[in-house]
């Protein structure tokens, strides 16, 4: 039986000697590499051999923790198999990713790859989605993962990282090969790179972030204008100005002047006796 280094870090270097010489890189030879391709791989190869540190570091991260007595997971019976299953997810993934930017590589280059790559990379879609949707709709359902989210958390920042991780790089070699004036078979490799690596880094943040509860930022509402103004403070109309123009002064303070006389009735109410 191969070992984990026969497994993982030789199959490693061979796909990315592969992903180096399979497609025609910027001097437009067959035989040079393709940063596209070599970046893509290498984005994919994380994905894969991580998963298994994954398992690893996930497994006995969780387990202790439920030993806490003030765990909120202590009383989570199903701790290995929920990372197991997610474990088939990241693999499934890997394969997807693997199996779409080959796809994405072959249409955005005009089918330039070739068709081989084309069957290759349809192959490895196919292989990954199967697991995916095997795990998400058949067996995840039958646990506990949505009263205890710790291992989904942990499955999606690794596939969060990996895959922004992925994505810098994949533009830092889209960027290298513009200016360089690559040709478009390289920087469409690249680019299909870039396209996958972010789309599966930016949808597993956004998961995880809902699942560990943040929100999104609330805006400030605009504050009312004011109607003060030009108005007094205690509110009401403002004064009008009395006395209005062309009346004389005499009518000062507003309203009617003075009567001579005391005017109206006499003082003290009443009529006046006969």
């Amino acid at each position: 039986m191969p070992g984990l280094k026969e497994l993982f870090v030789d199959g490693a270097l061979a796909q990315l000697q592969g992903a180096g010489a399979g497609a025609p890189g910027a001097g437009g030879g067959g035989g040079g590499m393709d940063l596209g391709g070599l970046l893509g791989g290498a984005g994919n190869i994380n994905f894969l051999t991580g998963a298994l540190a994954y398992l690893i570091l996930a497994y006995f991260f969780l387990v202790w923790d439920a030993r806490r007595s003030d765990s909120p997971n202590k009383d989570d019976g199903q701790i290995g198999l929920k990372v197991a299953l997610y474990f088939f997810i990241i693999i499934g993934v890997s394969f997807a990713a693997e199996g779409l930017e080959t796809v994405l590589h072959y249409a955005l280059s005009g089918a330039k790859t070739g068709t081989e790559n084309l069957k290759s990379g349809l192959a490895a879609l196919i292989s990954g989605v199967i697991p995916i949707f095997a795990v998400a709709l058949v067996f995840l359902p039958r646990t506990n993962y949505r009263s205890y989210t710790r291992a989904a958390r942990l499955a999606y920042g690794y596939l969060a990282a990996l895959g922004v991780f992925g994505a810098l790089l994949a533009l830092k070699g889209l960027v290298t090969q513009v200016i360089m004036a690559a040709t478009w078979v390289g920087m469409s490799g690249a680019l299909a790179s870039l396209i996958v690596s972010a789309g599966i880094g930016f949808f597993s943040l956004f998961r995880l972030g809902a699942l560990s509860g943040w929100s999104a930022p609330v805006r400030p509402q605009p504050m009312a204008p004011s109607h003060s103004q030009g108005y007094p403070q205690g509110g009401g109309y403002p004064p009008q100005g009395y006395p209005p123009q062309g009346y004389p002064q005499g009518y000062g303070g507003g309203g009617y002047g003075p009567q001579q006389g005391g005017g109206g009735y006499p003082p003290g109410g009443g009529y006046q006796p006969r």
